[in-house]
């Protein structure tokens, strides 16, 4: 019973200090009662004395910047708990004038200065500071990273305080030049339109802060330690440490597929990139894409960009395409857009592009049986589109934090072009049909819209865990749509679990879902999910699904590069799923 006495008066010593508050109370000595309650409330109430003082300080600090220059306190009383303050807070401040002493009108004009706003007004500490350095912030950003700036002419009158703001330039400071230091090929004349140095160019605070974090977004190279400013009289130089990073790719994907046509055969296909960055020292690109994804198709494309034309944060860049399938129709594309540039690889395009696209082979005998046209016609597009990309990603060859996406929106003019086969065509029983009759079902001249986007956002989720979440998008706007006008999905590289490039749709959408475990820094064993919604509004047959893809795949890294395997399985127009009809891709990415 004793020990149990002892216990509870234990327990209850414990809680009752656990529970102890401490309390402040101020009294505005030389101000009326509801002083400080109307303007400079003040918590009383606290869980320990630390909070307690920094709240008296938070409340002399309020006074100051009010103008209550005078302010001070005294200690009045109290106990273990409590604490009690006298406060005499003087007279208030006010601004009589703040005249401009010498400074150029151009500039208090640019930072909104107005010798209105300082008449009359309550005398602010962090008023004055503020105006102090947003005139030196102007100075710096326009030539003069020496100036200097400062309050004379003072005159008081009861309390009044009058003033002139004064401003010291000192020397005109222009960057003429960059140097680098480093293994990287880079054009200092790149790096200066880049980094938004006109040279030669007057000084620019704000540019140089943002050096570091804009070389951080190039691709191709990173800062070994902070770049230098030197100055040499009125001329500066930046010199920036460099080195080269690995940005250039061949990226090579073998698939190995059941071939539906083929009863005991597997189909392989394969999917080979070269992506050059930066080859020549001045920012280009240059991009090279072969594949041949399925029996007979096959797949090209050239792409080159160069940026800063003419000095101005302008690039041009151009791609040539081509897509053959099987026999029946040859599809090339030519395109060639003006880029505005923002920083890393992020920009804003606007684009001209002719799609041509002839038929190979007719099959008169099925357009004799029905009298209809084909789900594939020839035709020529031109197209006129706007393309916005944005990335920013912690680490661009196996990012675990950032985003990236692209979009574009662009708008054609359409001509088919009658074919000579079709037109010539006879029908032995009906001989007085006339099959050019057969295009009055379409519109020869027609415009027509498209529309693509694609998000990818990863998430770290702890020092190996990351998840990425991905949308993939797009859709054709038009009356009459063709077989050879759809989009070809499906595949390695998105909506995975089918064949490569073995759905056509006029309109989808894809979402994915991706586990990653990261096993060293290019290396992860993943688990993913794909579902979409796929749209085909040929000119045959309207058909809509909602296909499903998951699966599991290994990066892993080797002194020779990057290899992969992945393992997919897919559903689609609600067939059960076979595992007979996996899809295993082999893939190898060399970075250089």
């Amino acid at each position: 019973m004793r020990y149990l006495i002892i216990f509870f008066l234990l327990f209850y010593c414990v809680s009752t200090a656990a529970q102890e508050k401490y309390y402040l109370n101020i009294n505005a000595a030389d101000k009326d009662s509801g002083f400080l309650t109307k303007g400079f409330s003040y918590e009383k109430e606290f869980a320990d004395t630390t909070t307690r003082t920094a709240e008296l300080k938070k409340l002399l600090t309020k006074l100051y910047e009010k103008g209550y220059l005078e302010t001070a306190y005294y200690f009045a009383g109290g106990d273990s708990s409590t604490v009690s303050y006298s406060l005499f807070t003087g007279i208030q401040w006010q601004w009589a004038k703040l005249y401009n002493g010498n400074i150029d009108a151009v500039i208090l004009d640019r930072i909104g200065f107005r010798e209105k706003l300082y008449s009359g007004k309550p005398f602010s500490i962090s008023q004055v500071i503020a105006l102090l350095n947003e005139i030196l912030g102007y100075c710096e950003n326009n030539g003069y990273p020496f100036a200097s700036v400062y309050l004379d002419s003072f005159k008081i009158d009861h309390n009044n305080l009058s003033a002139r703001i004064f401003l010291l330039k000192n020397k005109l400071i222009t960057i003429d030049s960059i140097k680098v230091q480093g293994n990287v090929n880079i054009s200092y004349r790149y790096l200066a339109n880049y980094l938004g140095f006109r040279l030669p160019s007057v000084y620019q605070e704000d540019l140089v802060k943002k050096i570091a974090v804009r070389l951080k977004e190039l691709p191709f190279l990173t800062e070994e330690k902070p770049a230098q400013i030197l100055f040499q009289d009125r001329y500066a130089y930046l010199l920036l440490y460099l080195k080269k990073k690995n940005a250039s790719n061949f990226d090579f994907v073998l698939g190995v597929l059941p071939n539906s046509n083929t009863t005991g055969k597997l189909l392989i296909t394969g999917d080979g990139r070269m992506n050059l960055i930066n080859p020549f020292g001045k920012g280009e690109s240059l991009g090279l894409r072969f594949n041949q994804l399925q029996s007979r198709t096959t797949e090209m494309r050239l792409q080159a960009s160069y940026p800063y034309i003419f000095n101005l944060p302008f690039g041009i860049d151009a791609s040539f395409d081509l897509y053959k399938n099987d026999t029946l129709y040859l599809e090339v594309k030519e395109q060639v857009g003006i880029q505005y540039l923002f920083t890393g690889v992020n920009y804003l395009k606007i684009y001209f592009r002719n799609t041509g696209n002839s038929i190979l082979s007719v099959d008169t005998l099925s357009i004799l049986q029905t009298k209809q046209l084909p789900s594939y016609l020839a035709f020529n597009t031109n197209f006129y589109g706007v393309e916005y990309q944005f990335e920013r990603l912690d680490y661009r060859i196996n990012p675990q934090r950032g985003v990236a996406m692209i979009f574009s929106g662009e708008a054609g003019n359409r001509k088919i072009k009658k074919d000579n086969r079709i037109l010539q065509l006879t029908d032995p029983f009906q001989p007085e049909f006339n099959f050019s009759s057969l295009y009055d079902s379409v519109d020869l001249k027609e415009t027509q819209f498209r529309l693509t986007g694609n998000i990818d956002k990863f998430w770290l989720l702890s020092g190996r865990s990351s998840f990425k979440s991905s949308y993939h998008g797009g859709a054709i706007l038009s009356n009459n749509i063709f077989e050879n006008e759809l989009y070809h999905i499906g595949g390695f590289r998105f909506l995975r679990g089918f064949d490569e490039q073995s759905i056509f749709a006029s309109q989808y959408h894809v979402a994915t879902l991706e586990y990653h475990y990261l096993l060293s820094l290019n290396s992860f064993a993943y688990l993913f999910f794909d579902a979409g919604y796929i749209e085909n509004s040929a000119l045959i047959s309207y058909t809509s699904d909602t296909p499903v893809g998951f699966g599991a795949g290994l990066n892993f890294e080797t002194k020779a590069g990057v290899f992969g395997i992945s393992y997919a399985l897919g559903r689609q127009k609600d067939n059960p799923i076979e595992f007979r009809s996996a899809k295993i891709h082999f893939g190898y990415v060399n970075h250089f």
